[in-house]
């Protein structure tokens, strides 16, 4: 299983936003396509957030936004300490999907009775 946090997931998600090559741009610094082989591969992702700020920052990784669209062979997807509504890409990888396991992901629940 591979374990990342919501910062990273974000920072990746932003970072291909960007109007820039990912790989061949002969900026080592800027190369990001050998990750995104491995997030392709990728079958056991574990996304474990937290409700204590980043350092000395005032980011609240629980409230990041991140997409997981990328994870093309995603099996297992267990997530904790984020906000469920934050998370985009679901409905991509959706088709490979056996398993999603949340965990303190939910802030409210609004429940409607249709009569």
């Amino acid at each position: 299983m591979y374990e990342v946090t919501p910062l990273q997931l974000y920072s990746l998600t932003e970072r291909l936003k960007l109007p820039e090559p990912t790989c061949d741009s002969g900026d080592v610094k800027k190369d990001i396509g050998h990750i995104l082989d491995f997030i392709t591969r990728v079958k056991y992702l574990k996304v474990h957030g937290s409700t204590d700020p980043v350092g000395t920052s005032n980011i609240d990784m629980s409230q990041l936004k991140f997409d997981l669209s990328l994870f093309k062979s995603l099996q297992c997807l267990e997530v904790s300490f984020s906000i469920a509504l934050q998370i985009s890409g679901i409905d991509t990888i959706k088709q490979t999907m056996d398993r999603i396991t949340l965990h303190y992901c939910v802030s409210k629940i609004r429940v409607s009775i249709i009569l």
